[in-house]
């Protein structure tokens, strides 16, 4: 019972963004260990970690399921939901917390953003554990974490939203959904998918509309249609795209691919 108000406390601290309610409950000591980048901090650079995660980021955390004890602490999962949607089931994005705790207070605190198999938890939070002070934070942990975020979010409107469908959508709209700046947006994009923005939006269009002309009937759309569907502002942007990214035509694609 004791831990599991431990981590009430933690959780409410952070949806708080409190600051000093965080640091509270650690030890002087403590180091926050990004698992995924590999990176940690302490001291004076997790309290300034803390303070730019709580600007950056204004989501509401709830525990996913039970506490699970380990050998020198506690994991739990959770979620991460907008704050004026913390009632729905569906998060943001989810994780697992690993706690090494010591005469009451937090040790160490690794961040996964997945869910390992539980089967695995124990075996990561005896890992976790043992790096305690081994690695220090950099100046991009924080641009790390805030990179992953946006990929993954962007990934979800794409291909779950399919916002691409959208010929108006705007960088700015796009951040907004995400929740970060545009330039961060593009280096997201430009990083992860080597393409300046309107590429990006060009290659994701070009696909839908390959996969609705493989799914054609004998009776053929017209391609200025499949052009609109697919999210294109022109039928001529359209045409462009295509070619580029499959080296033929739609109607050459038509010929050989579709029966």
């Amino acid at each position: 019972m004791k831990i599991q108000k431990l981590v009430n406390r933690y959780l409410d601290a952070w949806n708080q963004q409190d600051l000093d309610g965080v640091l509270a409950l650690m030890h002087e000591g403590a180091a926050y260990y990004d698992a995924f980048w590999k990176e940690s901090c302490v001291g004076h650079d997790l309290v300034r970690y803390l303070h730019d995660a709580f600007e950056d980021y204004t989501y509401v955390y709830r525990q996913v399921g039970n506490i699970i004890e380990t050998g020198s602490g506690v994991a739990f999962h959770y979620g991460a939901h907008k704050p004026n949607d913390e009632e729905s089931d569906t998060a943001v994005f989810t994780g697992l917390e690993v706690l090494t705790i010591k005469d009451g207070k937090v040790l160490t605190v690794s961040n996964h953003y997945c869910d390992p198999r539980r089967e695995s938890i124990m075996e990561l939070a005896e890992i976790d554990a043992a790096r305690h002070g081994q690695s220090r934070y950099t100046a991009s942990g924080l641009a790390s974490k805030r990179f992953l975020r946006i990929k993954y979010l962007l990934s979800t409107l794409m291909d779950q939203d399919k916002m691409y469908l959208n010929p108006m959508l705007t960088p700015s709209q796009l951040a907004d959904q995400i929740g970060c700046s545009v330039e961060q947006l593009f280096q997201v994009v430009n990083v992860e998918r080597r393409a300046d923005f309107c590429d990006y939006l060009d290659k994701l269009r070009a696909r839908h509309a390959r996969d609705m002309l493989r799914e054609e009937s004998d009776d053929k759309t017209d391609l200025s249609h499949v052009a609109d569907l697919a999210g294109f502002s022109s039928i001529d942007t359209f045409l462009k795209a295509f070619e580029k990214l499959f080296g033929m035509t739609p109607e050459d694609f038509r010929r050989t691919h579709v029966q």
